[in-house]
């Protein structure tokens, strides 16, 4: 597992790639509080859609599973200490299109930071979120 500050690195890492694609219009840390998001309308939907995804796929089990779910949505060889499973075709499609946007295949830690970041932090249906 990474230190702290590597952590908060991977933090920033991840957010500023959000941002890019258009998925946050803004970020920010506020001291001893964590993160505060602005979603984007698109990036809610993106984010819940990973949401949706890390809470009935149980990608939180363990921090390889965004991983292998990601090698599974790519059609890669699974590492070997993966089970084999299927991902519903539309699922995978979907998941490929939000991890390519954010250029995070196959990044271990970036995909279990997105998975960590959709469970705690995506918006709710009260959240207002703006348009880029």
């Amino acid at each position: 597992m990474p230190a702290d500050n590597e952590i908060e690195q991977l933090y920033i890492d991840l957010l500023d790639r959000m941002t890019l694609a258009g998925w946050l219009k803004s970020y920010a840390r506020a001291q001893g509080k964590g993160y505060h998001l602005i979603w984007t309308e698109d990036g809610n939907l993106k984010i819940n859609f990973i949401k949706t995804v890390a809470e009935r796929s149980n990608l939180c089990f363990n921090d390889r599973m965004p991983f292998v779910f990601d090698t599974v949505a790519h059609g890669d060889p699974l590492p070997s200490y993966a089970e084999p499973f299927d991902i519903d075709p539309d699922i995978a499609k979907a998941w490929r299109e939000c991890s390519t946007q954010l250029n995070i295949r196959g990044n271990p830690d970036l995909l279990h930071l997105l998975a960590q970041v959709a469970l705690k932090l995506a918006p709710d249906q009260d959240t207002r979120t703006v348009s880029p």
